[in-house]
């Protein structure tokens, strides 16, 4: 985990209005965004540079999308890699976790379903 209570974060998306959501539904925990990414080929950067102690990344980006960036940021980070994503695709999400993301969120259930599972993988980041 990152700093003395707060863990760290990146979140990743190429649209704002996702990033925006992601941050304010992180926001009431004790978590630290410490950058956006707005691509995968950037994510993989910056999850390199920071190691963040958690990853929120859609499957839809340019450049390097959301499957293939996860896979990167696992073979360079211990990051829990959180997709969130509009796109609720079932064979996307299954190559996402294929690539090394620890779960799948549908942005429509963001609310309900992120800060619990982030809870869990930051108290237990082998946890999927």
């Amino acid at each position: 985990m990152g700093g003395a209570d707060r863990s760290t974060v990146l979140i990743v998306d190429d649209d704002w209005r996702g990033r925006e959501l992601v941050r304010a539904v992180l926001e009431p925990l004790p978590l630290v965004v410490v950058a956006e990414a707005t691509n995968g080929a950037e994510a993989v950067w910056r999850a390199r540079e920071l190691q963040p102690d958690l990853v929120t990344i859609d499957l839809e980006m340019p450049v390097v999308d959301g499957v293939a960036a996860t896979r990167a940021i696992r073979q360079l980070s211990q990051a829990a890699v959180i997709i969130v994503s509009g796109n609720e695709d079932n064979e996307r999400a299954d190559a996402a976790i294929a690539a090394g993301a620890h779960a799948f969120v549908a942005k429509a259930n963001l609310a309900d379903e992120l800060p619990a599972l982030v809870r869990r993988l930051l108290a237990n980041p082998s946890a999927s």
